[in-house]
């Protein structure tokens, strides 16, 4: 079963995505909301130096720095389509809740 998806952005096409098959990856981690560290400790990114912000479909579909973080906040179908084209380029690709604990 397949369930091919094309991606366009503002008419101009992407690529086709089979979001079934990134669903089922093994690449795919969901990371769940975090229970063990107070707000203060959650919102601290010093541990994101290492991190580049992707804020297009350009810089993903380049070649992303190996920790890359796609800001798609509040936007479901960019992040399922971001999530999706991730790991169909091989990447591990991690989902994280609205409140993300970057100690976790």
């Amino acid at each position: 079963l397949e369930a091919p998806v094309s991606v366009h952005d503002h008419g101009e096409w992407v690529g086709d995505l089979d979001v079934l098959k990134a669903l089922n990856s093994e690449n795919l981690r969901r990371r769940p909301i975090c229970t063990g560290h107070d707000s203060s400790e959650r919102a601290d990114g010093s541990l994101l130096s290492r991190a580049v912000s992707l804020d297009n479909w350009e810089e993903l579909l380049g070649s992303p720095a190996d920790t890359t973080v796609v800001r798609a906040h509040g936007n479901w179908q960019a992040r399922l389509a971001a999530m999706v084209l991730s790991i169909q380029r091989g990447h591990v690709t991690h989902v994280l809740p609205h409140e993300v604990c970057w100690i976790c």
